[in-house]
């Protein structure tokens, strides 16, 4: 699907209702494009703090026409020598390399950044034009999760038969995907989200043709200006406030950041309205704030009294991920989270969890100008059409 537009949106004009859903980012986002920056594509400027990003293509045009693609060919097979050092050592200059950047992205406040660009930095994805934007089935994948949310929320019988099946996956063999890959939660989800009028004898109602969700048609966002791109190292914050920082580098959404979704819903098949997404939204939030991020220090907390948030991208963590905290509360919850990533990642500490109060244990977090937050928490809002 072509961003902006295509694909899902395709569909019967009739009941439709057409929104622009509107994303403003208060921290970092960040969607992997599967995609690494490799040390053939970037120099680093020390006085800039920059990254200089450059077109492939041009480079090796310059290089073939100059006869240097020898030399290239030799750098590419040498350990720890930089493009910066091929540059120097043939008397390339940025009035000749100025013709081949794409962009540049300032990592200044990263400490140790010199030795982290060598392990990559994980790309933003961009389409066809080399532009970010975030996939529909991002945003629709969240809300999915927060619909689901809201339902266990408010029915009992829903909730029991997920501690139920949490149970079940404790009780089962060790390397199970946890509960998200779990029947229970594949359960709930037909549950909650198939319709089941209308069932033809001959499919079962799981099969995704009943999912209600197909109604709602989310096109990929309308991609970014370059300029919103940042670079953000990965840290894990304890319940205590201590920092882990990790090797990773990650091409991020600035804060501030307004992205735009063209949204239609299907009345026929779609069953919640626009309002329902919005109560869904703000009951999920509250409820992820008392279950979860209270656990933590308040420096990591959002910087908002509005209820409108949600979480996209990767990096936010399992508990915006699964529909986990919205059936299991307080302490006995805590513990049997703690129970099962104990038993989907084994021999990294998970069943004391509990013990520090919050499962999981870290909270998923980066720097940006000065201040730690953590990833991925948008502001949302429909505008109808």
């Amino acid at each position: 699907m072509q961003p902006g537009g295509g694909g899902e949106m395709e569909t019967d004009m009739k009941n439709l209702q057409v929104y622009n859903v509107r994303l403003k980012t208060l921290t970092p986002v960040y969607i992997g494009g599967g995609k690494r920056l490799e040390k053939n594509e970037y120099i680093y400027n020390s006085e800039t703090g920059e990254i200089v990003i450059f077109d492939i293509n041009k480079m090796l045009r310059f290089f073939i026409k100059k006869r240097l693609i020898k030399e290239y060919e030799n750098y590419i097979m040498s350990k720890g020598k930089k493009l910066a050092d091929l540059f120097r050592e043939n008397n390339i200059s940025d009035k000749n390399y100025n013709e081949w950047i794409l962009y540049k992205l300032n990592i200044s406040d990263i400490p140790d950044r010199e030795e982290l660009i060598k392990r990559g930095i994980e790309l933003f994805v961009k389409d066809m034009y080399r532009k970010p934007y975030i996939p529909g089935s991002s945003l629709k994948g969240a809300i999915r999760t927060i619909l689901a949310d809201m339902e266990l929320l408010k029915n009992e019988k829903l909730s029991a038969e997920l501690k139920n099946g949490v149970d079940e996956l404790l009780t089962g063999h060790s390397g199970t995907k946890g509960i998200s890959g779990n029947k229970i939660q594949k359960k709930i989800d037909v549950q909650i989200f198939h319709r089941k009028n209308n069932v033809d004898s001959s499919t079962k109602i799981d099969d995704k043709i009943y999912d209600m969700m197909s109604g709602l048609l989310i096109a990929d966002s309308i991609p970014l200006d370059i300029k919103n791109l940042t670079v953000c190292q990965k840290i894990d914050i304890g319940t205590d406030g201590k920092q882990n920082a990790m090797p990773m580098l990650r091409e991020c959404i600035k804060p501030g950041a307004e992205i735009v979704f063209p949204v239609k819903i299907n009345k026929d098949k779609f069953s919640y309205t626009v309002e329902d997404i919005k109560k869904a939204i703000s009951e999920d939030y509250r409820n992820y704030k008392k279950e979860f991020l209270s656990k933590f220090k308040e420096n990591v907390q959002l910087d908002t009294t509005l209820d409108n948030v949600i979480f996209i991208g990767g990096g936010v963590g399992y508990a915006s991920k699964t529909y986990t905290y919205a059936a299991l509360h307080g302490k006995d919850g805590i513990k049997r989270v703690s129970n099962i990533l104990a038993k989907v990642f084994e021999n990294r500490g998970h069943a004391g969890d509990y013990k520090k109060g919050a499962s999981p244990r870290m909270l998923k977090c980066t720097e940006y100008c000065g201040k730690m937050m953590q990833l991925g928490a948008c502001l949302i809002s429909f505008e109808p059409q």
